[in-house]
């Protein structure tokens, strides 16, 4: 039986359901999957190991006193880690070169037998500190490893842009997964009672409703409030999710007149997501560089037609030009305008046929157990 360990920093939400969906297919192709994590949590983050059902093997990383790790960060050191990547007899090891001291190790360190795989989400204009010290040192990094597994497209781009050479060598296509049947299901669910949502969230018969999700600094919001202040119309821009610069955003909003058509709505529940893209008639996505939001599959899946920027790292994945929405370059003034004004003015039996083109997207890019499928078939083909 074929032995994979996937290596990552800690336990998140989707990557939980991930790790269970990839654990559960796995049996089935005869592979074992087991899951390092380096540490408990992070520093920004709210989530701790007990708030997830992990039912695949995992296990934490100890520090030097033997206890569990319990914040990850950039100088993170895990000696057993590295140990067990030399010693153990895996078969698959995945992994990102650039998190940390111990991944900066684990990318050069030989192993015994294992195919090292470089796990990578990031594409080009996410990439920080690209000048040509750091990129010769991420070129000798990604030089260990056996073949790349990444969400799409431009994540491989960027890994044959710092290495050419690794454009020879196997790619495995994995996205990031979400429970896209119960999603879709739930997002049915309200959507079914969706006259009386619209009322309730203050959304006229005939006004658009335009969603996004996420307001740090890379969703590109700032570059959105200047654009939708050039177009007239009945139209409002929900937005959820909070950041420390959203004051800064509710002031831009102020100063161009534009607060009555802009709503920020902060941090909702899992239920508040689905109640608004449920009443949403567009996804609206600006961001400046963004590696593989999961939003972005989670409006697919929830049968949106999809406005994405094209400095989104997964925007090839989600988006079918002209089939279920329309990208754009949110750093150029004058297209963002003209995203907006075309988004508008779409007829509605338009908008319902991107809807089921997204529905349709979902299905064969982003079913998770399909995905897993593809995933292992894949794995099992590398030599």
């Amino acid at each position: 039986m074929p032995r994979l360990l996937i290596i990552n920093n800690i336990p998140t939400p989707y990557r939980t359901f991930m790790y269970n969906t990839l654990y559960d297919v796995g049996k089935h192709y005869d592979f074992d999957v087991t899951v390092a994590f380096q540490a408990r949590r992070e520093t920004r983050r709210v989530w701790k190991p007990e708030d997830f059902q992990m039912h695949f093997p995992h296990r934490f990383s100890r520090g030097v006193r033997g206890r569990p790790n319990e914040f990850f960060t950039r100088s993170t050191l895990n000696l057993d880690l590295l140990w067990t990547i030399r010693t153990h007899k895996y078969d698959y090891i995945t992994i990102a070169p650039s998190m940390s001291v111990a991944n900066w190790i684990s990318a050069v360190l030989p192993t015994r037998k294992a195919k090292k795989l470089m796990w990578i989400e990031v594409n080009r204009l996410a990439l920080k500190n690209d000048y040509w010290p750091v990129r010769m040192f991420r070129r000798a990094l990604y030089r260990g490893f056996d073949g790349t597994v990444c969400p799409g497209k431009r994540a491989f781009e960027c890994v044959c842009y710092i290495r050419p050479a690794m454009a020879k060598k196997p790619v495995v296509y994995l996205p990031n997964l979400a429970d896209t049947g119960a999603f879709t299901q739930k997002v049915g669910v309200y959507r079914a009672d969706r006259e009386a949502l619209r009322a309730e969230l203050g959304v006229g018969k005939d006004m658009l409703m335009m969603l996004g999700i996420g307001i740090a600094p890379c969703k590109g919001w700032h570059l959105a409030l200047p654009a939708i202040a050039e177009v007239p119309g009945d139209f409002r821009l929900f937005l959820l999710g909070d950041d420390p610069g959203r004051r800064d955003l509710e002031d831009i909003a102020r100063k161009l007149k534009v607060e009555g058509r802009v709503r920020f709505l902060g941090n909702v529940s899992e239920n508040g997501v689905l109640r608004h893209l449920a009443a949403a008639d567009w996804f609206l996505h600006a961001a400046t560089w963004d590696c593989s939001p999961l939003a972005c599959v989670e409006a697919v899946c929830a049968g949106l037609p999809m406005a994405v920027s094209r400095q989104t790292g997964n925007a090839p994945e989600v988006l079918e030009e002209g089939l279920n929405g329309l990208t754009f370059d949110p750093c150029d003034h004058d297209e963002f305008v003209t995203a907006i004004r075309e988004m508008i003015a779409l007829p509605e039996s338009q908008r319902e046929s991107f809807g089921r083109e997204s529905e349709r997207i979902a299905g064969e890019k982003f079913d998770p157990v399909a995905c897993a499928r593809r995933f292992f078939v894949a794995l099992s083909e590398i030599q």
